[in-house]
């Protein structure tokens, strides 16, 4: 007989629960968007595509203001008395585990943004994730893996709320390599129900660790923050390695003094942020390293049009300058002249202009360089940043000359007017 039998009356009760709080049918089938290697110990899990939110651009968090996309990513339940917000994951220290609540219930009453006095969090039909505890300070977060592209920074934002007690220890933080903990040992999993993200069907990973400092090592944590008793927003921005991203919040309870512990999560949102100056970050070597190849260049029209090949998916650039020496350079072949590299540095000084940044990863890249002119001598760096290592790298092909030939006029077709009868 199977050990699930042990969940048939905690099922129930969970099922009433879900009735009072008007969730009843309110689940979706959701579609996993992707398949994932292993990476380490740590499983990466397929997860659908994002859901757009309050945000100042496109949120990839689903569910990231936890109260549940009308209906659709409803809180679910864990053993032994947790309630997890929708599409997220829940972590706890095994030695202190808290119980994980909605924040947004009448006797918590705690959400972001805060209701008028006069209206309670329930009324707004606002949640938040929340986790209490009285005695022993927990160790405890949640963490959601989201869908990303390679070499693009991201940033994570979320409001954050304790009890006041300066003991409490909270940050938040980015895995760039999209890590999650990893599933039951073989023995447990007939303990625990299959009902996690993204279609609460799927088995949920083990969200008990040993010690903090099991979670994930690639995670790059936020700056910590203490004794938070009013909303307050946590950031982190990091630079994703892999084609899953991981964010994560913590906070430790462990030197809190006061009995009764509370934490509070609520308003997340994840947005892609760009490059400083919406420049890549400059190569590291200043030896080419053969990634980019096949660089070629044609005019069309006031355009000069680079194209070229990368040996593995990467994102694109063209950093360029306009020439303006006296110095008599000779064009070869097609007004090509490849430069040494102690020309220009492979900075913004030394090329003030770039091409739009394209972070769609590809093999094959295209650029274009606008207002050029006949008799123009353009020197540009053709750059392409990929993941290499668990970390992304800048490449570039030498820097190259190009004299503009003659721009062919703008052909137009002017047609008689044709009347048409009424």
């Amino acid at each position: 007989m199977s050990m699930k039998i042990r969940w048939l009356c905690p099922s129930i009760i969970l099922i009433i629960a879900i009735m009072r709080w008007g969730l009843t049918g309110k689940t979706v089938a959701l579609t996993s968007a992707f398949e994932s290697p292993l990476v380490g110990s740590y499983a990466v899990q397929p997860f659908m595509s994002p859901l757009v939110i309050q945000s100042s651009g496109t949120n990839l968090l689903i569910n990231g203001d936890m109260d549940g996309g009308g209906g659709r990513y409803p809180f679910y339940g864990r053993p032994t008395n947790h309630f997890v917000t929708g599409m997220w994951y829940e972590w706890f220290w095994n030695a202190a585990i808290p119980e994980f609540i909605d924040g947004g219930h009448p006797h918590h009453n705690e959400c972001y943004p805060p209701p008028p006095l006069e209206v309670g969090c329930h009324d707004m039909d606002n949640h938040s994730q929340g986790y209490i505890r009285w005695g022993d300070g927990y160790v405890a977060g949640i963490y959601q893996p989201v869908v990303v592209n390679l070499c693009v920074n991201y940033r994570f934002e979320i409001y954050h709320k304790n009890q006041p007690d300066p003991g409490y220890i909270s940050k938040i933080g980015i895995d760039p390599t999209g890590q999650i903990l990893p599933p039951y040992a073989e023995q447990e999993r007939d303990l625990y129900p299959d009902n996690c993200p993204p279609d609460y069907q799927s088995e949920c990973p083990n969200p008990g660790v040993s010690t903090p400092s099991d979670l994930p090592p690639n995670i790059i944590w936020s700056s910590e923050v203490h004794n938070v008793w009013n909303w307050q927003k946590l950031f982190i921005t990091a630079e994703a390695v892999s084609t899953t991203l991981t964010v994560w919040t913590y906070t430790d309870a462990r030197n809190v003094q006061i009995a009764s512990k509370s934490t509070y999560w609520d308003y997340a949102s994840l947005v892609e942020v760009p490059f400083p100056g919406n420049r890549l970050p400059p190569p590291s070597s200043m030896t080419p390293s053969g990634f980019i190849t096949n660089v070629v260049t044609q005019t069309v029209l006031d355009f000069l049009i680079v194209e070229w090949d990368t040996l593995a998916p990467a994102s694109s650039q063209v950093w360029y300058r306009f020439i303006t020496e006296t110095t008599t350079i000779t064009p070869t072949g097609a007004y090509f002249v490849y430069l040494p590299l102690v020309i220009k540095p492979l900075s913004g000084e030394g090329y003030p202009f770039a091409t739009s940044l394209d972070t769609t990863p590809k093999t094959r890249h295209r650029a274009a360089i606008p207002n050029v002119r006949e008799g123009d001598r353009i020197e540009f760096v053709v750059l392409s940043r990929h993941p290499l290592n668990n970390a992304c790298r800048t490449e570039f092909f030498e820097p190259i000359q190009v004299t503009i030939g003659p721009i062919p006029p703008i052909q137009r077709l002017y047609l008689p007017l044709v009347s048409k009868g009424r």
